[in-house]
């Protein structure tokens, strides 16, 4: 058993004793998953006497290593500038991190980006998490993650309501870099003419067509995967997320990604309508219907569904932080939608 779960002075659920602990593979366990962490922010106080070009590594530019961020397994955190963010904007880019460890590797370094006074409370800082494709979906058939990839496509545009909600008044929804999923555009066109495809019959081409057809700058972004369904840079990034420091607010985000990943695996195939949300692309439910009060709506729905789910209980026993902050989490989810809701004519 996992050894923070010792340390709990409650009675175990049922489903935790019965598995030991051990997040069964069927649920995909959180420890599987390859985790990359992007935290814009503003350098008020000049703390960075140096700093690298934005992605100018890839330019041949040089990479600079922050010495007061904790590596992970012997990989180091790297900081370039964010022109987007104005003349102070900073990103901090993590190594690739590795589940629940990897959580508390994020966790424990914006405790101390907070301490030295950086600030991502500017509503045009975000917090980027991707999640590595192979990491999910393994050594799968094309069939099977093209069909995942589909599902989440369905997925986060049926809840995408409630996760900018999440992110309070910023409105996150509403900026260029960060924009919603639209009906009209090519992504959702395609991904609807591929999921009728009967299963076994999606094939390489549609995988590259989903990537190729990704607008980076949305809510959800595929665009990564055009390198490839095999490619160690291959991954899903969610780029809702608002900019914060405060470790709850990053929690809370996980939590949701975790959960929709999970989710749209299980149900890639339509499976026993796992999600009978999803089973459509009309946003007719109660909580889409009126977009004034999509944020609260949505949170009552969703958060439902994640604490009510065996892919989002378990959630609660796979790291100590989500563990600890469990309540903090949703609690917070509640009051980012009442803001989100309140500004929705501003």
């Amino acid at each position: 058993m996992n050894n923070f779960l010792n340390e709990i002075d409650f009675p175990l659920p049922k489903f935790v004793k019965d598995s030991k602990g051990i997040c069964p593979n069927w649920i995909l366990p959180l420890d599987k998953l390859d985790i990359g962490v992007e935290i814009e922010s503003n350098d008020e106080n000049g703390v960075l006497s140096e700093i690298g070009h934005y992605h100018g590594y890839d330019n041949g530019g040089r990479e600079v290593f922050p010495d007061f961020l904790s590596g992970f397994k012997g990989k180091k955190w790297k900081v370039e500038s964010d022109g987007s963010l104005g003349i102070n904007g900073v990103e901090f880019v993590s190594p690739v991190l590795k589940g629940s460890q990897g959580i508390d590797n994020v966790v424990n370094n914006m405790k101390v980006l907070k301490r030295l006074g950086f600030d991502s409370n500017d509503k045009r800082c975000g917090v980027h998490i991707h999640v590595g494709l192979s990491s999910i979906c393994g050594n799968k058939k094309v069939d099977d993650v093209v069909s995942f990839l589909c599902r989440l496509n369905k997925s986060f545009y049926n809840y995408q309501g409630s996760l900018y909600g999440s992110c309070g008044k910023n409105r996150r929804d509403r900026q260029f870099y960060c924009s919603r999923l639209r009906k009209e555009e090519d992504l959702i066109i395609l991904s609807e003419r591929i999921e009728k495809k009967s299963k076994g019959n999606k094939e390489l081409s549609d995988f590259d067509k989903v990537g190729r057809y990704s607008r980076k700058y949305r809510g959800l972004n595929l665009s990564n995967l055009r390198n490839g369904i095999k490619g160690k840079r291959s991954s899903i990034e969610f780029r809702f997320p608002q900019g914060s420091l405060d470790p709850v607010q990053f929690l809370l985000h996980m939590v949701q990604i975790v959960f929709l990943i999970r989710q749209s695996w299980v149900d890639r195939h339509n499976r026993k309508g796992m999600d009978m949300v999803c089973n459509d692309w009309e946003l007719d439910k109660g909580f889409q219907k009126d977009p004034k009060n999509e944020g609260v709506k949505g949170h009552k729905f969703l958060s439902r569904k994640i604490k009510n789910s065996i892919r989002g209980k378990w959630l609660k026993f796979e790291n100590k932080n989500i563990n600890y902050h469990w309540e903090d989490i949703f609690e917070l989810w509640e009051d980012q939608s009442k803001e989100y809701d309140n500004q929705y004519f501003n």
